[in-house]
């Protein structure tokens, strides 16, 4: 990976976890410790899907034949592996919109990182 990708990660990787930490200390004040976990858990999840894909697209967009087949398998088990992780807080919506709302998040923080950044 080229310096300036490296450092976009690791930006991306510390506005992802500052501030998913700082939401969950709010909701912990406001509702409980396990609510905020599971709201953090979907920053988490969130972040580690974007780095596999972000690793899957730079080891194997340009190759032919295995290389794409690998790619496609690897992002067909990622969204499983976000199913998966989802399937236990079905029986609690407020549990699934934490989770959810989360995961967004990490989209939200990156988006307006990048926004903030070309300005």
């Amino acid at each position: 990976m080229s310096k300036d990708m490296n450092k976009l990660l690791q930006q991306t990787i510390k506005y992802d976890l500052g501030s998913g930490l700082l939401i969950a200390l709010l909701i912990v004040l406001s509702s409980s410790f396990l609510n905020a976990m599971i709201y953090l858990l979907g920053i988490v999840v969130g972040l580690l899907n974007f780095l596999c894909s972000y690793y899957v697209t730079n080891k194997f967009l340009f190759k032919q034949g295995a290389g794409s087949a690998i790619a496609l398998f690897i992002t067909i088990l990622r969204i499983m592996l976000v199913i998966a992780i989802a399937v236990p807080l079905v029986n609690n919506f407020k549990f699934v919109a934490l989770y959810l709302a989360g995961f967004i998040s990490h989209l939200i923080i990156m988006s307006i990182s990048c926004i903030l950044k070309n300005k």
